[in-house]
This record gives structure tokens, sequence and C-alpha cells, in this order.
């Protein structure tokens, strides 16, 4: 359930509190110990997350690429087992609350009674140090406060968003699926372009992603999967760049999927693209013809993995 409004008591809840930004490993092994918790105790087990992202009301200047819409990470957190999400909005009254004040608020207005505190987590004007300070609080307001374990990977490094948008922009989705636990996914509605792809074989998708903010890795060409309207899976290079064969350098970055095998007219429509590996930069060739031969050997690749 999708709790948005205050005053919810229809049932008794366990809750994590997070942005949960791509629901990552370390999100989902918060979740874990949420659901075995809410199981020990018979609570709900819940998170609470923002429909927008803290850190633009704290520096609003500073950019944040998203991982996932609001949309996203409550299907992949009902999906880790998650009853109840409710989102909130981070605005200037609750940056300004207190840890007892937060508290208070989630006991009183969603029946929460326990909370299962990440082990770096803190939250609250006040910027408690100490976890036994939280507990402390939490007992006298009515909320039992529940350590988790740290995450600790079999065969990556820690697992965070930031690190996350970072193997993107390095171009390393490879590393950033080992973290999220799946590939790296855009939404996107197909749009006309030029369409001079079709003038030598290689017709393109062009994708607008349906969330403004959503991060866009970095520029070059991929080997990608991409679900289509019907929910089939293709396989698929995608170019996220300038196109510097066609155009200026000074174009706008277009993200243009060829999807192998598929003849159809997907104009309007939404497809999603899941990031698989890096296959090369982008780079200008001297003709048309240059730049078909080097896609095939592109779609060559790709169909390997």
């Amino acid at each position: 359930m999708i709790i948005t409004a205050q005053h919810d008591h229809t049932r008794h809840r366990i809750a994590a509190i997070g942005t949960f930004d791509g629901v990552h490993l370390g999100h989902r092994h918060l979740v874990d110990t949420v659901c075995a918790r809410g199981r020990e105790l018979g609570l709900t087990p819940s998170v609470v997350t923002f429909s927008n992202h803290p850190r633009r009301l704290v520096d609003p200047g500073f950019r944040i690429d998203m991982l996932m819409d609001i949309d996203e990470r409550i299907k992949a957190l009902s999906d880790s087992g998650i009853k109840d999400v409710i989102v909130l909005k981070f605005d200037a009254s609750v940056r300004a609350m207190s840890a007892r004040e937060f508290i208070r608020r989630l006991h009183e207005d969603f029946d929460i009674d326990a909370l299962v505190m990440g082990f770096n987590h803190r939250f609250g004007s006040d910027r408690l140090t100490d976890f036994e300070q939280y507990r402390t609080i939490g007992a006298e307001e009515g909320v039992t406060v529940i350590p988790a374990d740290e995450y600790v990977p079999d065969c990556t490094q820690s697992a965070s968003s930031s690190a996350i948008r970072r193997m993107l922009r390095e171009r390393r989705p490879e590393q950033a699926a080992k973290m999220m636990g799946r590939p790296y996914r855009i939404t996107g509605v197909v749009e006309h372009g030029k369409e001079l792809g079709r003038t030598i074989g290689f017709p393109t998708a062009n994708v607008a992603p349906a969330t403004p903010d959503q991060l866009i890795p970095g520029n070059g060409v991929y080997a990608a999967d991409v679900v289509l309207p019907d929910k089939s899976r293709r396989r698929a290079i995608l170019n996220i760049g300038h196109r510097p064969t066609v155009d200026t350098a000074d174009a706008p970055v277009s993200i243009e999927a060829h999807i192998l095998d598929f003849d159809g007219d997907l104009y309007g429509k939404l497809i999603t693209i899941e990031f698989l590996r890096f296959l090369r930069s982008e780079r200008r060739f001297s003709s048309l013809d240059g730049l078909r031969r080097q896609l095939e050997a592109d779609s060559a690749e790709a169909r390997k993995i």
C-alpha cells in the first residue's frame, strides 16, 4: 500500500527510513532486516521515503541525477517484500525536525512501532551521532529502534547510490549492475528523429527519458536489451552522444537504440533500455559506409553477450 497522507492507522508497522534511490543490494539488505524483524514482532514491513531528494532542499544549486523515479522505487521496494511505502515530501518543516520530533510523527501519524536503522544512517536536525541516543529517544516515544548489520557484499565493493552513479558516468554498467542486483534501466518515449539510420540499414529508436532528471550514462556505444511495449525483449546497440558523423559537435545528447531483429513502429510508445556492456567510445567516421561497417561489428559484438 502506498501512503502519501498523514494519519494512517490501518495497521502497526516496522519501518526503515531513506531515499532508496536505485533500491540496490545494500537497500535490499536493510529491507530484508525490516521484513525479518516484522515477522518476529508481528508488524507490517514498511519504508518511509521521500518524493523529492533531500539534497535538493539542503543544496538547491546541486543537481541530483536519479537512478529511479518514485514509482520505480515503490515497485522495487514492494517486490522486495515491503507492504507499505510511506511517501513524504522533504520540505522545510521536515528538515527542521529533531530526531525525537520525527520519530514521534512517525509513531503518531503512521503507527510505526519499530524503526530499523542502517549502521551509518542518521536523521534529524540535531544530527545525533550515537545509536544509543536514537534507541533511548525511541523508547521514550514508544518506538523500538533496531540496528541493522552492515551489508557485506560477496563480490563487489559496498553498494551505494553514489557509487552506482559514478560507475554509470564512467561507462561501467556491469559494475553498476552488480551493486543494483540488476541492469540499470531507462524508460522513455520513442520520438521521431532525422531517420538517417534507415538510409544505411540501421534504423534507430530515439528515446526521450520519461524521467527528466534520470541519470544518463556516459557517452558511447553500449550493448543493451530493450523491453518493448508487448514486454518482449530484444538485444540492441545503443548510442548515447552527439552523433559526430551526422551531427555537429554542439548537437544535444541523444539516446538512440538500434533494435536487432526487429521491424515495427514504436513512435509514441514507451520502451525500457537495460544497459549491459560498454562497447566503444563515439567517433567520427569519414563516410556513412564506414559508420555502417562499424555498426555491423557492434551488432555482432552485442549478440555475443
